[in-house]
């Protein structure tokens, strides 16, 4: 289901969309060595006694020094790494750093109910009235022609005549298969605009932004945060619904 509360880790996502930095860091894998993982659980906050997630991620991941207890549980996390040396960039000193942010699903919620989400999100004019046990009628079209930088490749595709007016201040873009597969919402304006690519990945749901004029390695910045948290992410028994 859509959530209707942001979470505190959303909150300071969307202020930092904003505000960029003005110092680079290195964008190498030897520039700094890793810092220790915290060992954590991530958990439905509806439902804390089921389906708890393993996290271990370094510390210097974590956006603004911000590190959970080691053993506590929490219901989300957001990080700033650089890329794609992913090294940890918790001080914003890195104006082309990711910032993920991520939680688990609700118990409650099935697989096919999650993809329809990601669309829904984006693409209607009510996403927590929107029905989620069908397909909602979307227009797709190739990326359109912009003054600002198009995603491309891996069948990706736009939306078109959008419903969402909430968005109407951004390009939105979406992967399709049997079920939506990942969303990419575009500032299509402002000093430095930005993007967010939403995917879903064994019961997490992690929302990945970055400049825009980083568009052209949507596809990477996807797999390879897929591939980071295959390892920091240990999934319960039973995860398929």
């Amino acid at each position: 289901m859509i959530k209707t509360t942001l979470p505190c880790a959303m909150l300071a996502l969307l202020i930092l969309a904003g505000a960029p930095k003005t110092v680079f860091a290195q964008d190498t894998d030897h520039a700094r060595p890793s810092s220790a993982p915290v060992t954590y659980f991530l958990s439905d906050p509806q439902d804390k006694s089921h389906h708890k997630i393993t996290l271990s991620i370094p510390a210097d991941d974590f956006m603004d020094g911000i590190v959970p207890p080691a053993g506590s549980t929490d219901a989300d996390f957001l990080l700033r790494v650089s890329w794609p040396s992913w090294i940890g960039d918790p001080r914003g000193l890195d104006d082309d750093a990711l910032r993920i942010l991520g939680d688990v699903a609700r118990t409650d919620e099935s697989n096919d109910v999650l993809a329809r989400s990601l669309l829904v999100a984006v693409a209607t004019a009510k996403p927590w009235k929107a029905p989620l046990d069908r397909p909602i009628p979307v227009d797709l079209a190739p990326p359109q022609e912009s003054p600002l930088p198009i995603p491309s490749g891996h069948n990706i595709m736009q939306v078109m005549h959008n419903k969402a007016d909430f968005l109407s201040n951004k390009d939105v873009y979406v992967v399709m298969s049997k079920l939506p597969e990942l969303t990419l919402t575009c500032d299509k304006d402002g000093i430095v605009p930005q993007c967010a690519e939403r995917f879903n990945l064994n019961r997490l749901i992690l929302k990945t932004s970055f400049p825009r004029h980083r568009i052209n390695s949507w596809f990477d910045i996807m797999t390879d945060v897929k591939r980071k948290f295959a390892a920091f992410a240990k999934q319960p028994q039973s995860v398929e619904k």
